[in-house]
């Protein structure tokens, strides 16, 4: 008979931080991070990867991007009391076409201007370079009080709470989308992304931005099709007047027609 004692059982432990990967772990290693952590690692992963494929395909399509800002502590200040109109949708999906309709119905946009129009947005894009860092800096909302923001569908879910919001999510056939990015990218000499990957991100996307909507208690949503817009201005305009009226403090009634006379069909060159 042996006289070995028996061997103590020694708990799993985890390696300092990029001493190893997670695949020389395994599966127990895997498992003991994620209980370490309290989160799931691998779904932060996936969805930071699917965030990162969004925002890349938004940047390829911003000829002279740059540099985001820097990582920003979070303000002081209180969102309390704020109201901010939110004009969301996919790259290329009408937002811009939007915000060209709200400004000239009355708001105000907030955007710095550093985009400039070009041949695939001959009208301007109506963005401000601070709300693609949304995720980090929270701090300039206050500047946008009372206006209208366009903000894309993937970084609608880092909106904080506190300010009241009005959402203007703009929906489009998902060929059209990925269409339209190409030629602009081809347009600018850019290489396109893979459109099956990029679909399935943006489905995804879309979808969260939806349930974002739905499920927060200072948030109202209006739902627009891009190619109901196109084909009837007038009545897309005069739902945006209605969804609005009154929400902002002070301010004057929406100019439906002014809003109408904006869309071009001629400006939109990829249909199904």
């Amino acid at each position: 008979m042996s006289t070995d004692a028996p061997k103590k059982k020694v708990p799993y432990e985890i390696p300092p931080e990029g001493s190893l990967g997670l695949l020389a772990l395994g599966y127990r290693g895997i498992e003991a991070w994620r209980a370490m952590r309290g989160t799931d690692w691998i779904e932060e992963r996936r969805l930071q990867a699917e965030a990162e494929a969004a925002a890349k395909a938004e940047a390829e399509a911003n000829a002279g991007t740059q540099d985001e800002a820097p990582a920003q502590a979070a303000p002081a200040v209180s969102f309390e009391g704020l109201s901010v109109v939110v004009v969301s949708g996919l790259p290329r999906s009408g937002t811009s076409m939007l915000m060209q309709m709200l400004t000239a119905g009355g708001l105000t946009a907030f955007t710095d201007g550093a985009r400039e129009a070009d041949a695939s947005n001959p009208r301007g894009y109506y963005e401000h370079d601070r709300v693609k860092a949304l995720a980090r800096d929270k701090a300039w909302l206050p500047d946008a009080d009372s206006r209208v923001v366009k903000v894309v569908a993937p970084l609608l879910p880092h909106l904080p709470a506190g300010p009241r919001y009005r959402v203007v999510l703009l929906e489009r056939d998902l060929d059209q989308v990925l269409r339209s990015q190409a030629a602009m990218l081809e347009r600018q000499g850019r290489p396109v992304a893979d459109a099956a990957v990029l679909r399935n991100a943006f489905g995804r996307h879309l979808a969260r931005a939806r349930t974002w909507t739905e499920r927060r208690g200072d948030t109202e949503a209006l739902v627009l099709h891009h190619a109901d817009v196109v084909r009837n201005p007038s009545q897309a305009a005069t739902q945006l007047a209605a969804f609005l009226s009154g929400f902002l403090d002070d301010a004057p009634a929406l100019d439906a027609e002014a809003m109408a006379a904006v869309v071009d069909p001629t400006l939109h060159r990829q249909r199904s």
